[in-house]
């Protein structure tokens, strides 16, 4: 499954979500390995490459949960296997 739209952090909960344009935030739940850092907010790969920033449009794939995350207090979240900067056309 493919999810786009702008990396935000929720002033509710230490998550980092996904908006899409005109939807609720959706709560990320990383690979292992991947790491974030704050002030900026800032996104690794499990390789130490930044691969987003807060703010950025992004595209993730993975598979959406339909069920409420209350660590993230979103009603579903979406468990990540890839992360890249922009959005538009899914290009693996």
């Amino acid at each position: 499954m493919v999810l786009e739209g702008t990396l935000v952090t929720s002033p509710e909960s230490p998550c980092l979500q996904v908006r899409p344009l005109g939807e609720p935030a959706v709560g990320l739940l990383w690979p292992q390995g991947y790491r974030a850092t704050s002030n900026p907010v800032r996104i690794y790969s499990a390789e130490g490459t930044e691969v987003a920033a807060e703010g950025d449009e992004v595209t993730v794939t993975g598979e959406a949960v339909y069920e409420p995350q209350p660590y993230c207090r979103t009603e579903t979240y979406f468990e990540v296997r890839q992360i890249r900067k922009g959005a538009g056309e899914y290009a693996p």
